[in-house]
């Protein structure tokens, strides 16, 4: 987990162009400043009765979280990855991966 301070700094540096209120806020409600933290998103087919359809991890190395993606996409589901929740929908569009997207700075320009 990212502190504060060292937060605050990446969003100057990687995310100029949005207050750094702003995204301190999305980074702290999305994924409580874990820069490896990933939310799957389970396809209402599969959903049980009162299930929100989303499982979230937070791994502590980006090997972790790479294998719980992987494991993710072989069964052809969704997910959000990182300190801004990325959703892989986005990937293609923005031209990365969800390996960049670990890089709290590369997670922040997006």
């Amino acid at each position: 987990m990212l502190s504060t301070s060292t937060f605050l700094a990446l969003a100057m540096q990687c995310a100029a162009s949005v207050h750094p209120d702003t995204t301190h806020e999305v980074a702290r409600v999305e994924s409580g400043f874990n820069p490896y933290a990933i939310a799957e998103i389970i396809p209402k087919v599969k959903r049980k009765p009162g299930d929100k359809g989303v499982v979230s991890y937070f791994p502590e190395s980006k090997e972790a979280a790479l294998k719980i993606v992987k494991n993710i996409e072989l069964r052809n589901h969704r997910y959000s990855v990182g300190l801004m929740q990325i959703t892989s929908t986005n990937f293609a569009k923005f031209g990365t991966t969800a390996e960049k997207m670990f890089d709290p700075c590369e997670n922040l320009k997006v």
